[in-house]
């Protein structure tokens, strides 16, 4: 391709190699012969400087990554800015539109939350769900797990046991899952109280399980002793030969005085109870893992019966091994309620 202008013609032509080059041709008058110089493509002069890609920096001190300065114009947050806006996000009290507010930021709410996105320490996560425990709570947490880390409990012989519920449209909370922006949102069944629900008991210790009870209708005392007599003397008598303790939460229906007398008459030794404390009782983590069974890949069920069998198959699934693992995490659970003050741990 040619343009010419008087009596310089510019030329871009290939070069044998096949890289671009400038050719410049010039004409001295009339009849002379055409002069040739080939100057290279800037990319290969002689000090040229490619355009540095962004990439991360290690700190040979602490290993951690710097970034480099990033392109564009200069942030709109001052370090002392920076400083207070990630102390404040730290606590976990604020949104980012609130920290706006409460620090007088002069920047958008989308600018605080990208500063914050950047903070190699904070993450912005769903909070855990926990039952509201008062200072008298967490002492008596306290005191229940020193009391039984002094006397070095056997956790080998005690029955965990607890209800729970699964509903037919899925886990109670919100779901998350990875989308393709190719593609439709996923959409999730929601009906009425979660479209029917499957309410089932069961125990578990380190040397095996009980049946699964599926429970119907409400509960009272009497339902409760019919359950236990059907499905506890199973592990307690014909695992452990009778010599175990039983372990229940703080229900009404477990606390009855007619529920103390049933498990007297079957000389039934039980457990006192810390209140508000599901993460002391191994078979929770149970339940979770068979949630994760009964609603993998989101799978939500049409009917009662086709839920029971999930439920059921998922109960099956749970070994020897992961009960006695469970149960052998009670003396950590105890010392992390020490350690956490009474408040909630992660189990």
């Amino acid at each position: 391709m040619c343009q010419e202008f008087g009596s310089v013609i510019f030329a871009l032509g290939q070069q044998n190699d096949g890289a671009r080059s400038w050719s410049v041709r010039a004409r001295a008058g009339s009849g002379s012969g055409v002069r040739e110089r080939q100057d290279v493509h800037p990319r290969h002069r002689e000090g040229y400087r490619p355009r540095q890609e962004h990439r991360p920096r290690v700190s040979e001190e602490s290993g951690h990554v710097r970034h480099q300065e990033e392109p564009g114009g200069p942030r709109k947050l001052k370090t002392h800015d920076l400083t207070r806006l990630k102390r404040y996000a730290a606590t976990g009290d604020y949104s980012a539109r609130e920290l706006c507010t409460e620090l007088s930021i002069d920047a958008s709410t989308r600018t605080v939350q990208r500063e914050l996105q950047r903070c190699e320490h904070l993450a912005y996560v769903k909070a855990n769900k926990a039952p509201f425990m008062t200072q008298r709570h967490k002492e008596q947490r306290v005191q229940w797990v020193e009391r039984h880390l002094n006397q070095q409990t056997d956790w080998s012989r005690v029955i965990f046991s607890d209800e729970k519920k699964f509903n037919l449209d899925g886990p109670d909370g919100c779901r998350y899952y990875w989308h393709d922006l190719r593609k439709d949102k996923k959409v999730a069944w929601s009906r009425h109280s979660g479209g029917g629900s499957v309410m089932v008991w069961g125990a578990m210790s380190s040397k095996g399980k009980t049946r699964l009870a599926i429970l119907r209708g409400k509960q009272d005392a009497a339902a409760y002793h019919e359950t236990l007599d059907t499905h506890l003397m199973e592990l307690g008598d014909g695992v452990h030969n009778g010599d175990y303790v039983f372990q229940h939460d703080n229900a009404s229906i477990h606390r009855a005085r007619s529920t103390n007398e049933f498990l007297a008459e079957l000389e039934i030794s039980t457990m006192d109870w810390p209140a508000l404390s599901p993460d002391l009782n191994p078979i929770e983590n149970v339940w979770g893992v068979m949630a994760r069974l009964v609603y993998k890949h989101g799978r939500q069920y049409t009917s009662v019966g086709e839920l029971k069998d999930a439920i059921l198959a998922a109960w099956d699934d749970i070994s020897v091994e992961l009960l006695a693992k469970l149960a052998g995490s009670m003396t950590a659970r105890c010392i992390a309620v020490v350690r956490s003050k009474g408040a909630k741990i992660g189990y």
